[in-house]
């Protein structure tokens, strides 16, 4: 079972990265992205939360769903 867990750990810490940069902040610098950046670390906070969303919004349900069904095949299996 060390698949299925695996793929939940990853789902997870996207889930908690994301969580502590919103909690951080970097949503604020978002802003760059359209050209009116909050301050210089800006450039690169922004695009990597951008990066860090899309990577929870796509990614993680996929995870969930893959160690879902590797979690019920070995299941099946015994």
């Amino acid at each position: 079972m060390r698949r299925p867990a695996l793929l939940f750990t990853m789902a997870g810490l996207l889930f908690g990265s994301h969580v502590v940069a919103n909690a951080a902040g970097w949503a604020d610098h978002t802003s760059a992205i359209s050209g009116m950046p909050q301050s210089t670390a800006s450039w690169v906070i922004g695009p990597l939360f951008v990066a860090l969303y899309l990577a929870l919004v796509i990614v993680a349900p996929i995870l969930t769903i893959a160690g879902t069904v590797d979690t019920l095949l070995l299941l099946r299996r015994r």
